[in-house]
């Protein structure tokens, strides 16, 4: 077959010095998995430039980029003729045939430059997988699930043999693998068995890959044998198999441990994780900055620049940020000279880095807070714009409306950006239990998501619904109330918090206790303060001694 005549599936680019190994080793593994790679190792991209290789990105649906430290200093380079950046070329070309492109971004390459030329600067917003040597295993298959096209499961056509083969390779193996030379697999040998492999005198690249995991493999890249010579070579493949497994069983321990588990720890100016409790160390101490695990990830940094790492250490999100924050639903906060995006916790850019401010920590799970020059609107979770920012104030979505200001009054809208209540209140809180606390003048009410008042605005001061009652104040003392407006338990507390877990914190004569939705004392006011009861617990503190007390008043714990 001519080359050119051949179908791809996958081109691959990069530069000879420095990505040359790491694109050979992926070429490897993508078409022994089936997919039709075109992978560039019979020129020397000297002179023009090859047509033949654009005609192979036009056939190709995936365009991979090796990216080395250093990959785009000729790109960048005023001086260097366009027509002779073959990296470059290839490049633009796939992006303006829209091409799948997949950045591989290798150990020290740390971020796009700013400077890139207009062809090629769109791949700033492309994604695509860190690589990783310790956890290759992992970068490999995230690299899969960023291909668009699927292998076309023929069968590899093994290497044809010479008429005047003159040496033998006899391989033996301690696990069944494939045999393969120069990059062609060539055979299959069996455990306890011998495979005669006619070669010709010479220099040559072997890889051995196990039939029942691929990722157990070893290469050799400079075996030699001679003319007229019988060799036996011996492959060792079983403490690379147990050196894995025992890394895939540690790995599925920290991947089940809670977040909580993972405390961040610094040693000689190096931060890790380590299990607090017992000091167990989860992460090595590898990281410039870390920070708590939330939703399964955390941001951490490297060479000043942030990511997302996984339970395993793993950066998730590459470390190409100026800061990372907020793993949240789903969803990251990225930072980028000044301004903040938002990425998908897979590394998928959903908004670009053009916020002032973004705040993942919205309680709704749809819609998120942005701020731009001290004005607020709101995005989705794909990115899309609510509303732009053109609120005074806000506050995030609840039960489907988030509240508003403009010109100092508020109101509230809905989740399409529409005005469901209009701005004439002097404040308001968001929807907890289908009512909201509003301000008028200097009085609190509550009203429905039609905007009708279902309770007067009479009160000085007033908390959202919990549990069917809502703490107001009316003068000096605060009592509780029901959503038609009737007084369920009277107006004698010096100060009051909202139920939580059926009681509600008391204050009287200056000592707090605890009520039921009765009225009924259920801890008596002898603490000098007392903090919402949460799963069961309030924290509280006696006489100095802080701590934590059950909802019948006994002393559970002290205060850590």
């Amino acid at each position: 077959m001519k080359r050119g005549e051949e179908t791809y599936d996958i081109f691959l680019s990069y530069r000879r010095n420095g990505g040359l190994e790491t694109a050979k080793h992926i070429f490897d593994l993508l078409t022994r998995d089936g997919y039709r790679v075109s992978f560039d190792i019979d020129t020397l991209r000297s002179g023009d430039f090859d047509t033949q290789l654009l005609q192979r990105i036009d056939q190709c649906t995936d365009f991979i980029l090796i990216l080395n430290a250093g990959a785009f200093d000729r790109s960048i380079d005023p001086t260097v003729d366009r027509n002779k950046d073959w990296l470059r070329i290839e490049l633009a070309y796939a992006l303006e045939k829209g091409k799948n492109i997949i950045p591989v971004m290798l150990n020290g390459f740390t971020e796009f430059p700013d400077n890139l030329p207009d062809d090629i600067v769109a791949v700033r917003r492309k994604n695509g997988p860190k690589h990783d040597n310790y956890y290759f295993d992992a970068f490999y298959d995230k690299l899969l699930r960023f291909l668009n096209s699927t292998p076309a499961c023929r069968k590899k056509e093994l290497p044809q043999q010479a008429d005047n083969d003159d040496a033998i390779l006899k391989v033996e193996s301690d696990l069944a693998c494939h045999i393969y030379i120069d990059g062609e697999e060539w055979d299959t040998v069996q455990s306890g068995e011998i495979c005669r492999i006619p070669l010709r005198g010479g220099s040559y690249r072997l890889r051995f890959v196990s039939t029942e995991n691929p990722a157990d493999c070893i290469e050799d890249k400079k075996f030699r044998i001679a003319k007229d010579t019988e060799e036996w070579y011996s492959v060792v493949l079983t403490p690379i198999k147990q050196k894995r497994e025992k890394q895939e069983e540690r790995r599925k321990y920290l991947l089940q441990l809670p977040d909580s588990t993972f405390t961040p720890h610094e040693k000689n100016g190096k931060w890790g994780y380590i299990n607090n409790p017992t000091g167990e160390i989860l992460i090595d101490y590898q990281f410039d900055e870390a920070e708590d695990f939330h939703e399964g990830l955390a941001s951490a940094a490297q060479a000043d620049k942030w990511g997302f790492i996984d339970k395993t250490g793993f950066a998730i999100v590459p470390f190409l940020y100026d800061m990372t924050y907020d793993a949240e639903n789903g969803t990251g906060v990225i930072q980028k000279g000044g301004k903040q995006g938002l990425i998908d916790l897979s590394g998928k850019e959903i908004s670009p880095c053009i916020w002032d401010f973004i705040y993942n920590h919205s309680i709704d799970e749809e819609a998120i807070e942005v701020e731009n020059n001290e004005k607020f609107g709101f995005i989705d979770r794909t990115g899309e714009i609510i509303t732009p920012c053109i609120w005074d104030k806000n506050h995030g979505f609840c039960e489907g409306l988030a509240a508003v200001m403009n010109q100092g009054k508020w109101g509230f809208i809905d989740k399409k950006g529409e005005m469901v209540i209009p701005c004439i209140y002097d404040d308001a809180n968001s929807f907890n239990e289908g009512l909201a606390c509003v301000k008028q003048g200097e009085k609190y009410g509550f009203l429905d998501k039609k905007g009708e008042m279902v309770v007067p605005c009479i009160y000085d001061d007033a908390y959202s619904f919990e549990e069917g009652l809502a703490c107001v104040q009316r003068g000096e003392k605060y009592g509780f109330i029901d959503k038609k407006g009737v007084e369920v338990i009277p107006f004698i507390y010096d100060e009051a918090w909202n139920f939580n877990k059926g009681l509600a914190c008391i204050q009287q004569e200056g000592k707090w206790g605890s009520i039921d939705k009765n009225g009924n004392m259920i801890i008596p006011c002898i603490y000098d303060y007392a903090y919402f009861f949460n799963d069961g617990l309030a924290n509280v503190q006696k006489e100095g001694k802080q701590g934590y007390i059950d909802n019948k008043g006994n002393w559970v714990k002290d205060k850590e």
